[in-house]
């Protein structure tokens, strides 16, 4: 008898384990999906900014900084892939801007609007506390955007970054 109270009260602890997960699951998917998927057409103030090198996000920093001293509210995911995985990503709306070496940007015939931008300074980068260097001194880097994606606050980060193509670091607010 033992034992048979044993067994059940066993599978009963499983069951309710298992439907705890299960909720736990269901829920985080739920808030995760609001936070971290890009949905097109929105108006969120987040933008995802995806670069084949850690290095290129470098030269887009002063925009950055521009873009949240004119909107606090502001904030920026960063990401890096392969050139290839980031056009997919930028024309489904994942991702609002990439940057591209002049290499890759040659693939990159779509119909996106860009703007080439000069590096400056030294070519490294800061990722998790260690120097990245770059092999390949690049000259510039290219900038890129789905037109057909509708979002304010990219639209104003776009106006940024021909603002800056145009009179680098000579910005007015």
């Amino acid at each position: 008898m033992k034992d048979f109270v044993l067994l059940i009260t066993t599978i009963g602890m499983f069951g309710l384990g298992f439907y705890i997960v299960k909720k736990m699951d269901q829920f985080l998917t739920e808030n995760t999906i609001g936070t971290c998927e890009r949905q097109p057409g929105s108006n969120r103030k987040l933008l995802q900014i995806a670069a084949e090198t850690p290095v290129l996000l470098d030269s887009i920093a002063y925009v950055m900084e521009e873009c949240t001293r004119n909107d606090p509210g502001m904030e920026f995911g960063i990401t890096s892939a392969r050139a290839e995985k980031l056009l997919q990503k930028l024309d489904k709306g994942v991702i609002d801007f990439i940057l591209l070496t002049s290499e890759s940007a040659k693939s990159a015939g779509r119909n996106l609007e860009s703007v080439v931008l000069p590096i400056s300074g030294e070519q490294t980068a800061q990722v998790a506390g260690l120097s990245v260097y770059s092999l390949e001194k690049e000259e510039e880097i290219y900038v890129f955007w789905n037109p057909s994606v509708l979002s304010k606050s990219r639209d104003r980060m776009a106006a940024l970054l021909c603002r800056e193509a145009q009179f680098p670091h000579k910005m007015c607010g």
